[in-house]
């Protein structure tokens, strides 16, 4: 039997003429009561692939494969994932996209240089734990989210391994404080505004 959720239930019973959805985690259950309501609705930056409701999302495995390519292009083989939520389109993509980079630059792709269970700011700290332990230790980090990076810069600091001297940081997203960071922190930026623009355009067309 589908579960149904209060939350989506409430929403569709008010007079509302659409919706714009930003999902988490990775079931869809939930999200089809969606698919057979009366009401426009559009899903922004995640996509299930059983469901049938528009969707806008950012490219996510381009951005990975830009993110990763420029650690390459600075001289890192040694290049780990601080991944997020396993088995989400975003965190799918941008795999795929660190794998394209890896290929193109004719570099071994290690399953062990993946680690992470979600976009949040605990598993960024330790799977940065974890990964930092290796052998070779890698000498860059690709964080799949601001969150996870923010996780990442407390484990360095308490390893007191400095970022842009002793291990290099990427992070998919933005964080508004980014810049303000000591270095700034690098990100491969999602346009949320845009999104957001598309989402509605989307909404008004239905």
């Amino acid at each position: 039997m589908r579960r149904r959720s209060p939350a989506i239930l409430w929403l569709i019973s008010r007079p509302v003429e659409g919706l714009v959805v930003g999902p988490a985690g990775e079931s869809d259950t939930h999200l089809r009561q969606l698919q057979d309501a009366a009401e426009p609705v559009v899903l922004v930056d995640r996509a299930f692939p059983n469901l049938s409701i528009p969707t806008v999302t950012s490219d996510h495995e381009q951005g990975a494969f830009e993110a990763t390519s420029e650690f390459i292009a600075r001289g890192h083989r040694h290049i780990a994932c601080l991944q997020g939520c396993r088995k989400t389109l975003p965190n799918e993509k941008r795999i795929a996209g660190y794998k394209r980079a890896l290929a193109q630059h004719r570099i071994s792709f290690r399953t062990a240089r993946i680690d992470g269970d979600s976009f949040r700011e605990q598993s960024g700290y330790e799977s940065c734990g974890r990964l930092i332990e290796a052998t070779p230790r890698p000498t860059a980090l690709f964080a799949f989210s601001s969150q996870i990076a923010i996780g990442a810069l407390r484990r360095l600091a308490e390893l007191r391994l400095q970022v842009a001297r002793d291990v290099f940081l990427i992070t998919f997203d933005d964080h508004p404080l980014a810049e303000f960071l000591a270095p700034p922190l690098t990100a491969a930026r999602q346009d949320a505004a845009e999104l957001g623009r598309q989402a509605a355009q989307q909404l008004f067309e239905q």
